[in-house]
């Protein structure tokens, strides 16, 4: 009786998709976010990499705090899970900066924006002074300007006063290169 007891509550655990540091996977039922006032719960799952339905250990979780962190949008980052919830408990980095959009002379700043959020649904506008988002935004605009058969090269730079406070980050083409001519028109009168 007590083997099948044993054997019962083995298997309840199992089922229940508890998992402990060191043990094997569980099944990822609920992900969400406390904290987060600017971003939403599926763009912030997304960026996690987690994937509702799928396993997931200690290894996978720390894998997708990494992945947050890296991108500087927040100041702290604690996660829990029970079973299958897991839970993040965030703040948020509130030292972010607009973004300028320089040269993209294919795009306005507000569809360039709206191009971005689709593949980085976590960008607001703004990026962080840490972390890489910003190079998640030059990738995105690269990919952005290569639809349009261009393959271009794009640099970030902090826009601020010498000593000072970043105002701004400008993103713009380093290559190809963005002549702008002038066709000389005439007006000279013959007498």
């Amino acid at each position: 009786m007590r083997k099948v007891f044993f054997i019962l509550m083995l298997t309840a655990t199992f089922l229940c998709g508890q998992v402990k540091p060191g043990s094997t996977d569980a099944l990822l039922l609920k992900v969400t976010f406390v904290g987060s006032q600017k971003y939403s719960q599926q763009a912030l799952v997304d960026l996690s990499g987690l994937k509702i339905g799928t396993t997931f250990n200690t290894a996978s979780l720390n894998e997708a705090a990494n992945r947050l962190t890296s991108t500087g949008m927040f100041d702290d980052l604690r996660y829990r899970y029970n079973g299958g919830t897991v839970e993040f408990q965030v703040t948020e980095n509130q030292d972010v900066v607009p973004c300028v959009f320089d040269n993209f002379v294919w795009y306005g700043n507000a569809e360039l924006e709206s191009r971005i959020r689709k593949l980085i649904p976590v960008f607001m506008g703004t990026v962080p002074n840490r972390g890489d988002l910003s190079d998640k935004v030059i990738a995105a605009l690269e990919q952005i300007v290569g639809e349009k058969g261009v393959s271009a090269k794009v640099f970030a730079m902090p826009d601020a006063q010498l000593g000072g406070k970043v105002n701004s980050m400008v993103f713009a083409l380093s290559s190809p290169e963005m002549k702008v001519g002038a066709n000389p028109v005439c007006g000279c009168f013959q007498r």
